[in-house]
């Protein structure tokens, strides 16, 4: 049974490795592909679903520092 994405926040919390990678991504699609590295299966609207998640408040996303229409156009695109 794949992981969730409430699975991967939390490894994200734990896993300051995978933090740096987090930071320098470009695309929903790129957290999916890292995510699905590390074993969970994700899909882009999955992201996008949990946007506005407190989770997504973190240091390490790339949006992070960011104004919120910074925040809205990464979650757009795919």
């Amino acid at each position: 049974q794949p992981y969730s994405l409430r699975d991967f926040l939390g490894l994200c919390q734990r896993d300051p490795a995978l933090q740096q990678r987090l930071q320098g991504v470009g695309s929903l699609s790129e957290i999916v592909r890292i995510a699905g590295e590390a074993g969970f299966s994700l899909k882009t609207r999955d992201l996008q679903l949990w946007a506005h998640h407190e989770a997504f408040d973190e240091p390490w996303w790339p949006w992070a520092g960011s104004d919120p229409q910074a925040r809205q156009q990464f979650f757009r695109q795919s």
